[in-house]
Order: C-alpha cells, then sequence, then structure tokens
C-alpha cells in the first residue's frame, strides 16, 4: 500500500466498497484506500442478509427514501447485468390477513404506485395461492419486480472494478486501445526489421493492463517508448546495433510498468 491516499475508506463492507467504486469511477485520477480489519471483504451483513431488491413500496412518495431505493434499484440491477451477476424477480406478496387490514393494503398500493413501482396487482385469494400456495389470507398486493440478489457478490465485484478499471463500459475503451496501441507501436519497429514488436509483446502488454489497471498501462506504454527511443538512438550513435537488429520491446514495458507503479503511486 502507497505511504499517502488521497482518501481513505475505513470498513470493507458493500457501503464501502460501493463508495470507493464511486469515487474512482468520478476521479479515476485519485488513489483510494479501503480498510478492513477482517482478512476478507464483506464479510458481515454485506454477506449475511436477505438478499432483497426491493422495489420502493413502502416509503413516503416524494421522499429521499423513495427517490434512491427507486434509482438505486435501477443503477444495481444495471450494475449486476455489465458485471455478470445473477439476479431475478420472484416478486413479493404483502398479504392482507383480515378485512380490517385491507383499507392499509391499499393505501400501500397507492403509495407504492406514487413511488413508480411498476406491475402492481391487488389480489384475491385463488390467484394470491396460485403465486405461493402457502399463503393465506383475504387479499394481496402483488410486486412482481421485487427481487433478489447475493450483495456478497456484488461487494466484492465493486472491490474488483475499482482496482481494475478494464470492466464495465471502459471495457470498450480498453479494446480499442488493445488494437490501437499494437498498431502504433508497430511503426518505430518498422526500421529495425519486422521482429522488433511481435505478439510476445503484446500478450505482456495486455497482461500490465490487467495488472496496474488501463490509465497505468497506458502510463508505462509512453514511458517505454520514451525510453526504448533513447535507448535505440544511443544503441546506434555507438554502433553497437544496426538498422536490421531485433530489439525487443518487452523490457521497457516491464520497466515502465514498474515505474507508474513504484513511482506514481
Amino acid at each position: 500500500m502507497a505511504d499517502r491516499v488521497d482518501v481513505a475508506i475505513i470498513g470493507g463492507g458493500i457501503v464501502g466498497l460501493a463508495t470507493a467504486h464511486l469515487l474512482l469511477e468520478a476521479r479515476p485520477d485519485i488513489s483510494v484506500t479501503v480498510l478492513e480489519k477482517e482478512p476478507e471483504l464483506a464479510a458481515h451483513q454485506s454477506g449475511h442478509n436477505s438478499g432483497v431488491i426491493h422495489a420502493g413500496l413502502y416509503y413516503a412518495p416524494g421522499s429521499l427514501k423513495a427517490t434512491l431505493c427507486r434509482e438505486g434499484k435501477a443503477k444495481l440491477e444495471r450494475f449486476a447485468g455489465e458485471h455478470g451477476i445473477p439476479f431475478r424477480h420472484p416478486g413479493k406478496l404483502v398479504i392482507a390477513l383480515s378485512d380490517s387490514e385491507r383499507p392499509r393494503l391499499e393505501a400501500l398500493c397507492e403509495r407504492a404506485t406514487a413511488n413508480g413501482v411498476e406491475g402492481l396487482e391487488i389480489l384475491g385469494p385463488e390467484r394470491m395461492r396460485e403465486l405461493e400456495p402457502h399463503a393465506a389470507g383475504v387479499q394481496a398486493l402483488w410486486s412482481p419486480k421485487t427481487g433478489i440478489i447475493d450483495f456478497r457478490t456484488v461487494a466484492l465485484a465493486y472491490a474488483v472494478s475499482g482496482a481494475n478499471p478494464l470492466v464495465g463500459s471502459d471495457l470498450i475503451l480498453a479494446v480499442a486501445a488493445a488494437l490501437a496501441i499494437p498498431a502504433l507501436l508497430f511503426l518505430p519497429s518498422i526500421p529495425f526489421g519486422s521482429g522488433a514488436f511481435g505478439i510476445g509483446d503484446v500478450k505482456l502488454l495486455v497482461g500490465i493492463g490487467l495488472l496496474v489497471g488501463g490509465s497505468r498501462a497506458l502510463g508505462s506504454v509512453v514511458f517505454a517508448l520514451a525510453v526504448s527511443g533513447v535507448v535505440l538512438i544511443l544503441l546506434l550513435a555507438a554502433r553497437r546495433i544496426g538498422r536490421r537488429t531485433y530489439v525487443p520491446f518487452g523490457p521497457f514495458f516491464i520497466i515502465g510498468a514498474l515505474w507508474v507503479v513504484l513511482l506514481r503511486g
């Protein structure tokens, strides 16, 4: 860990990891460290809960809780879809056990509708038992968009996406860079023969990118090009190599990666 960081977050549960993820998403230029006392992340409540993705039935319309629940559900499901995290919508039944509870159930339906919850239905006993044979009551509110997910998996995905930017929407940029950088690096290799930059260098560059992240990998490439250019000019001037001499770029990539990790933090 670096001696100094821009932001330190205490607690490696889903709240701390989500905070770190959003900070790095908004400010990829800063360094963020998450401090956790346990030997693994999301070891407590983040990994021990019912895993419900709430649709927003209960909160007062227009309240901050209602807004955050609705927007948070959409963002969570989008994040899960982008990162291959399974989730589903088994739905939720809120049951009135007696006639005296019907007004409260109908008021809850009105509140949930005002909150923008989709697909709500008031069900009678027969339809209720079709959805859940073991349920008993006189009436039920059906919320088909209430979901479930493994929140510990989500928390760990936040940790991985924060440590390595080559995920999610950044993957498109990473693929474009993987295609463009070898083409650019091939140009200075032409005077020194076609073997100066090969597939092995591409593999090494991809490995460095996965280890140090996209922005640092780009920094290592720039540094490697600068160092290799100086070295090649000096070797040519000293007549230690010729124009067709094979000069591998791989060692310069490794030096560049070490430079961005050790000196830039």
